[in-house]
């Protein structure tokens, strides 16, 4: 009899405590959200969570805001993430520093595929492969030979080893099958100086980011599947001869692992809804964008083949030096 009422309570329990997740999860949420950025205020993947927070604001009835936590190539901000309680009240705004940090950073403070729970891609920034406008190289195919007749003697820029500049620096060698030579610096901003500048022979970074050089610049290639409406004169990778060269720096939300499904599953939703909003889709699109969205699960499975991926090419940059 007593096994009997102790199997019962134990019914009882679970139950309720079934019931008291799904009503969490309906009421969610209660109070402000953080979005948390691994970046300082003004870069790609802080001004999409600025705009993301703000609909999301209008959507889920509660203020959402944004928190810079810059350092580490968002390797301060991942760990503050996977250090706050899977409650759906602290999120992350991720880009591509999340699936690469795992090859860089041997001694890194959270599995990236094991603490983080994708919730749903957001946009995806293609890079831009320029040279000086005094170079000789006019075309992708005319750099490609200038760097396999003189191995070494070619550069890229970057702004230091886990950044995109960097990551698609040794990818562009892995595919082109070329010998350049990486020159770090402390800033995309110094990057694109010293390329104005002719001091560094190619680099490849978002749109966005050559602006402010444009009329000392020569694109070469965009990585994306269709032309740049901002750049529609400049061939895609493929078209230029280059078809399985692929590096973008993706903006997608993140949460604890253990979020609750079913909070998953409403912001997953509400991103979806504000992705399609022609307001939201304009303003990406000014800034160089192209919106994602998606499932849950597939934010999943792209999340794991990019950690594979930057593994993969990390490691045969590491190889050959």
């Amino acid at each position: 009899m007593i096994r009997r009422i102790a199997a019962l309570l134990l019914v009882g329990l679970c139950l309720c405590r079934g019931f008291c997740a799904f009503a969490m999860a309906d009421d969610y949420p209660t109070r402000p959200i953080r979005i948390l950025v691994g970046f300082g205020a003004g870069g790609s993947v802080d001004l999409v969570a600025r705009l993301m927070a703000d609909q999301l604001s209008k959507r889920l009835g509660q203020q959402v805001f944004v928190e810079n936590r810059p350092g580490g190539g968002s390797v301060i901000a991942t760990q503050a993430l996977t250090q706050a309680s899977p409650d759906g009240y602290t999120l992350m705004m991720a880009d591509i520093g999340l699936s690469a940090a795992p090859s860089f950073i041997k001694d890194l403070p959270y599995n990236t595929l094991r603490d983080v729970e994708p919730i749903v891609l957001v946009a995806s920034l293609p890079g831009v492969m320029a040279v000086p406008s005094n170079s000789s190289a006019h075309t992708l195919k005319e750099f490609i030979a200038l760097a396999k007749a003189k191995p070494g003697a070619l550069n890229y820029g970057s702004a230091g080893v886990g950044s995109m500049l960097y990551l698609a620096g040794e990818l562009f060698k892995s595919e082109a099958k070329v010998d350049i030579t990486h020159i770090p610096y402390k800033s995309n901003a110094e990057v694109m100086l010293a390329l104005a500048a002719g001091d560094v022979n190619v680099v490849i970074a978002a749109a966005p980011a050559m602006m402010s050089q444009r009329d000392k610049l020569r694109f070469l290639a965009v990585s994306a599947r269709t032309r740049l409406a901002s750049l529609p004169d400049v061939p895609t990778f493929a078209e230029a001869g280059l078809p399985e060269f692929d590096v973008q720096n993706w903006q997608g939300l993140v949460a604890p692992r253990g979020t609750d499904p079913a909070i998953v599953a409403k912001i997953n939703k509400a991103t979806n809804e504000i992705l399609m909003e022609p307001d939201v889709r304009s303003h990406l699109d000014k800034l160089g964008m192209v919106v994602l969205g998606g499932t849950q699960p597939e934010f999943q499975s792209f999340l794991a083949a990019q950690v594979a991926k930057w593994s993969a090419i990390v490691a045969a940059a590491t190889a050959h030096k």
